[in-house]
């Protein structure tokens, strides 16, 4: 297995490790919270990006009106489908006849592209009115059933398939010289087998479903022939976008998905570099398994980690610098253990720092011992965070795994039969709770990935601030952080006013009477000159 760099969460990090691209190739399904703040951003880099999807539902004009429902710019030569692919393979490629016409196992996705090309087809979404009775299927032969002008049988998913469907196709696949030569003004011969993509299943919100390659598998074992699949992680798909894109440079493209076995291999096959988001499709583990399908070139955690989000604006908004701990060098300072970031730190106090790399409870402990740290928590309620991952986790599996996280593993016996590596989804880690330590002078460092000894909900609770993140969008998020002025002298260091205060607060507490919690502090010139409670009301000194 090759060598795998993990790049740190975050968008600006990110932006860093794929700024020597000039193009970047995007598996498009479910955009998470803050990816699309990274798209905006790489554009305004000058990075070009286009959106690959092995989704042959829908078409590249059904794509785009999606994207705009949620905010993406995109054009029309920047969306790639496995029901694009396959059309332009039939016309280009295999230089399909126009007087010869496409079977259509699939949805309206597939048939509006072939129609985007002039390529003739049937079946499809179109409804079947023949049925078979018993064993006799006469029926299916009949001559305004089974077109002979059929020279390619096109398959996809199709959630109207029927077992009419299958036996249509498959005798056109099989029919006399069906594997011959596929000739113009003729009809029968020769009948091209494709398929869009090979996904026996697709991720959704509910779980998994049977994908296009379910439902072709059984043509493929009845039929004995083996179907050219177009989408990734295989050539016609590659062959599609670059025969578009000629002006790309390969060796500065970069395939960004999160899947192993189409995105991370189509990357490769295309001899494209490639970055693995783990968005909890792809575990670490798979990524590190002796049998992985392909070894992605840099994995990162997430694209819109909250904790990123609130680091990439102090960045870009208040300047801070970015410092890092463990694993590779990043940009700004680098530490090889804790004790030395903290003596940098201390030693540079009056310096605007951010890192998101401490972990574990004696670290933080070494931190909080400093007067110029501050603990910030970044929260959100946690059905919104299970919309936000997009996770293909049930929610009721996402809540027991949030609970892991935030309070340690549960006491409890889990009935469920799934396996370790899907018990560990890395995304319910760093979107649960995260945590940040805010220096005094501009300082911040945040915890996303605790380690296991370490419980989110008990850190919280000794959070200086915390921020609750229901916002739609980044936009509104970093409006919020703009009132909260974290990089202010008044948050960093408390006026005397505040100052005065907390002291009569704790006086407070040293209170007995049981009317009232009473505490004074008598001040000149900022400077205390006592403290009281109890009586100190009857003084009238607050």
């Amino acid at each position: 297995m090759g060598n795998v760099e993990q790049v740190p969460n975050g968008a600006f990090k990110l932006l860093d490790s794929v700024n020597d691209y000039e193009a970047l190739v995007a598996r498009y399904d479910n955009f998470l919270f803050g990816v699309l703040d990274v798209l905006s951003k790489l554009r305004a880099r000058g990075k070009r990006i286009l959106f690959v999807t092995n989704n042959a539902s829908k078409s590249r004009r059904m794509l785009l009106n999606r994207f705009q429902k949620v905010g993406i710019e995109a054009t029309e030569d920047e969306v790639f489908s496995s029901a694009y692919a396959s059309a332009v393979y039939l016309k280009q490629v295999l230089k399909f006849p126009t007087d010869r016409k496409v079977f259509v196992i699939g949805m309206s996705g597939i048939e509006e592209e072939l129609d985007c090309v002039g390529v003739q087809h049937i079946g499809g979404s179109q409804p079947c009115d023949v049925s078979v009775q018993g064993v006799d299927f006469s029926a299916l032969l009949q001559q305004d059933v089974f077109d002979d002008s059929v020279a390619a049988v096109l398959c996809g998913i199709d959630t109207q398939l029927s077992y009419v469907k299958m036996a249509l196709a498959f005798r056109y696949i099989t029919r006399a010289d069906a594997t011959e030569p596929v000739k113009s003004g003729m009809q029968g011969g020769g009948c091209h087998f494709l398929c869009t993509n090979g996904d026996v299943t697709f991720p959704s919100n509910d779980g998994f479903w049977p994908g296009a390659g379910a439902c072709w598998a059984g043509l493929r074992d009845a039929s004995k022939r083996e179907p050219v699949v177009v989408g990734k992680p295989h050539q016609p798909m590659i062959d599609t976008i670059f025969a578009s894109h000629r002006d790309f440079d390969r060796a500065r493209t970069i395939m960004v998905g999160d899947r192993l076995d189409t995105d991370i291999k189509f990357g490769a096959n295309g001899g494209l570099d490639t970055l693995l988001v783990l968005t909890g499709v792809t575990t670490m583990s798979a990524v590190t398994a002796q049998d992985a399908p392909a070894v992605p070139t840099y994995v990162v955690q997430s694209l819109g980690d909250m904790d990123s989000v609130v680091a990439d604006y102090l960045v870009a908004k208040h300047a801070f610098t970015p410092i890092t701990l463990g694993g590779k060098p990043g940009d700004g300072f680098h530490f090889t253990s804790a004790d030395d970031m903290l003596q940098f730190v201390t030693a540079n106090w009056r310096t605007h720092f951010v890192t998101q790399d401490l972990s574990t409870t004696p670290i933080l402990a070494l931190f909080e011992k400093r007067p110029f740290f501050l603990l910030v928590g970044i929260e959100a309620p946690l059905l919104q965070r299970w919309q936000r991952v997009g996770s293909t986790e049930r929610l009721e599996r996402f809540v027991v795994q949030d609970d892991a996280t935030l309070y340690g593993a549960p006491n409890i016996l889990d009935s469920g039969s799934d396996s370790d590596d899907e018990q560990n989804t890395s995304c319910v880690v760093s979107d649960v709770s995260n945590l940040s330590i805010l220096h005094r002078s501009g300082a911040i460092v945040s915890t996303s990935h605790p380690a296991s000894d370490t419980a989110l909900a008990a850190i919280l609770t000794q959070c200086q601030l915390r921020i609750a993140n229901t916002f739609p969008t980044t936009d509104a998020l970093y409006a919020h952080l703009d009132t909260l002025a974290i990089p202010s002298s008044h948050r960093l260091r408390p006026t005397w006013d505040a100052y005065f205060v907390s002291l009569c607060t704790l006086a407070s507490l040293r209170s007995n009477c049981m009317k009232r919690r009473v505490g004074a502090v008598i001040v000149r010139n900022n400077r205390v000159l006592s403290t009281g409670y109890n009586a100190a009301h009857a003084c009238g000194v607050l």
